[in-house]
């Protein structure tokens, strides 16, 4: 093995999602991808660069400390039609001009896709499985809807299936890609867990009661009108709640199927729509929650499961994909299966209903976060990473 040598910074390309302004993070992989980088900066001896391309164009790209960015804007609609050639041939060649010691990958979509194509040593973090996420029922859309949705599903799978043939280093985030990854020869994987902004840790308990908080993209993925029906029934009992949906609107039409859901059962005043929360305001929404609920269809390790469990309070959730790797049943939360109604309202009524519940599970979930997630130990353990692999 050939050292390098002790004067010479490590210089690493970090590929993928990347929030333009790190205090607007939208979806878990940006901030998956936000975390590490923030924490890789720390370390003297690494020369970061990000590497993203930003299909919100909504906000300025701010200067960080330590890390060069490197952004290109594009229009996600136009770059679909051609496989996302143009952002594609870019990240190919941001990667030659950078000429990284190493380059971290984060999705198999567009951005693994592009990884076939440079010879720098390079790892694959795999965050979803979207062969799994491409066969998701989206029947609560209309027809054309629907078809659009296939139609990506099929695309994003294309550039999973080569990725994946491609890859021959890969970081796992949870066994549910493990059991994935078991028909794939991939030679070299690496179990790192998604880190966790140690701010969350120490976020100050300030719950208010019958205070439930979603915080995720509003897309079918969420599963949320099947939580606005469990709500529903929810008030039918007179169990007393409030409902904070924190996110951006990803599908304008489902947005709307939610909408008029909540006008046609008026519940309108036990509901809010809050938008996407900047960085300040989703912590005060986590301090001030009695519950975090994701009803999803698919999840493999879910940032605000995370971040809920780091904040000491109690998740009820989907048992689907990875989730239960992180929710101990009756431990951390509750689990319940997709879907079902009167499981999920149940769920949320017995946690409502017994404070001193709610804070033993949240007490639980804090000591496995500390345990598992915390930024700072996680980053430690991927910057080594690096070093082992720029050293075959």
């Amino acid at each position: 093995m050939n050292q390098l040598k002790q004067d010479k910074k490590l210089r690493v390309a970090v590929v993928g999602p990347y929030p333009a302004d790190p205090s607007k993070v939208r979806g878990g992989i940006q901030a998956v991808v936000n975390n590490l980088v923030s924490g890789l900066a720390q370390f003297d001896d690494l020369d970061i660069h990000v590497v993203t391309v930003d299909f919100a164009r909504q906000e300025d790209l701010i200067s960080r400390t330590g890390i060069q960015v490197h952004l290109k804007r594009s229009y996600q609609s136009l770059s679909q039609l051609w496989f996302y050639w143009q952002e594609r041939q870019w990240l190919i060649n941001t990667i030659e001009r950078i000429k990284p010691d190493i380059v971290h990958v984060h999705g198999t979509n567009f951005y693994g896709y592009g990884a076939r194509s440079w010879k720098f040593p390079t790892i694959v973090t795999i965050h979803g499985v979207l062969q799994e996420e491409a066969r998701l029922d989206f029947g609560e859309l209309g027809k054309w809807q629907q078809l659009y949705r296939q139609v990506k599903g099929y695309f994003n799978t294309q550039f999973e299936l080569k990725t994946l043939a491609a890859v021959r280093y890969a970081t796992v985030i949870s066994p549910h890609i493990n059991t994935f990854l078991k028909d794939w020869q991939i030679k070299h994987t690496y179990s790192i867990n998604n880190p966790t902004e140690e701010a969350y840790f120490e976020l100050s308990d300030r719950t208010i009661a019958g205070r439930i908080l979603f915080a995720g993209s509003i897309t079918v993925r969420k599963g949320i009108l099947t939580l606005l029906q469990a709500v529903s029934l929810l008030r039918d009992r007179q169990i007393e709640f409030e409902l904070y949906l924190a996110g951006a609107v990803e599908q304008q039409a489902y947005a709307e199927v939610l909408q008029n859901y909540i006008r046609e059962h008026q519940l309108e005043s036990q509901i809010t729509f809050c938008g996407l929360l900047d960085n300040h305001q989703i912590k005060k929404a986590f301090e001030e929650c009695q519950i975090l609920v994701l009803p999803s269809q698919a999840e493999v390790s879910p940032m605000v499961i995370q971040q809920a469990m780091a904040a000491g309070k109690p998740v009820v959730a989907t048992a689907v994909g990875g989730i239960p790797y992180l929710v101990e049943d009756r431990g951390s939360g509750i689990l319940v299966p997709y879907g079902d109604t009167e499981a999920l309202a149940a769920a949320l009524a017995e946690v409502l209903s017994n404070p001193q519940l709610a804070k033993s599970m949240g007490d639980r979930g804090r000591i496995l976060a500390q345990k598992n997630f915390r930024q700072s130990v996680v980053c430690q353990q991927t910057r080594n990473l690096y070093e082992q692999i720029a050293n075959f």
